[in-house]
């Protein structure tokens, strides 16, 4: 597959904190929470501009592109004798969240207005339980392999997709994909 911009321009950031940690690096890192999403719809989640989803961690959508983005991050990590990462229902509404949130500012960001951080926004959709956390967003693409492909080939995202973390959660709306980490 050949993946083609015109002036649609393929995007990505990338963010880590850990307990206790504020500052940011020249990769955007910082220190926030989650936020959760709230609406609902039984509509299957397509990448597309759709209403949002209740359960996004439950969306057969949502899970395929979480799997498989999951699949090959994996394999890459086995090729560094680093443990396979297992997908968290939680994560993957942090994901849904920040990209439901992205579209609807339009743009590609690890800020949030309804939270002060990462760590706020992570515990707004239940993850409290991690000492340390991570994110990717990236934009401009709803395929799973293109969105790891442009996570891979970045230095901060691959530190993130390589990290001391043993939970992940990604998600897409409307071509904005958040991945979320946590240790």
């Amino acid at each position: 597959m050949t993946l083609t911009t015109t002036s649609t321009v393929l995007r990505t950031r990338t963010v880590t904190t850990t307990s206790g940690g504020n500052g940011n690096s020249s990769s955007s890192s910082s220190s926030s929470s989650s936020s959760s999403s709230s609406s609902s719809s039984s509509t299957t989640n397509t990448g597309s501009t759709l209403p949002t989803l209740a359960n996004p961690e439950k969306d057969p959508y949502t899970l395929n592109f979480a799997q498989a983005i999951l699949n090959l991050m994996n394999n890459l990590r086995a090729t560094k004798g680093l443990a396979p990462m297992v997908i968290d229902g939680n994560l993957i509404k942090v994901g849904y969240a920040q990209s439901t949130y992205q579209s609807s500012i339009g743009q590609m960001t690890h800020s949030n207005s309804n939270y002060p951080g990462l760590f706020e926004r992570f515990a707004a959709s239940g993850v409290t339980y991690c000492s340390g956390i991570a994110e990717n967003v990236a934009w401009g693409t709803s395929d799973p392999t293109a969105v790891f492909n442009l996570w891979k080939n970045s230095p901060p995202h691959l530190a993130s997709m390589m990290g001391n973390y043993s939970k992940m959660g990604v998600a897409i709306y409307n071509k904005y994909s958040s991945q979320a980490f946590c240790r």
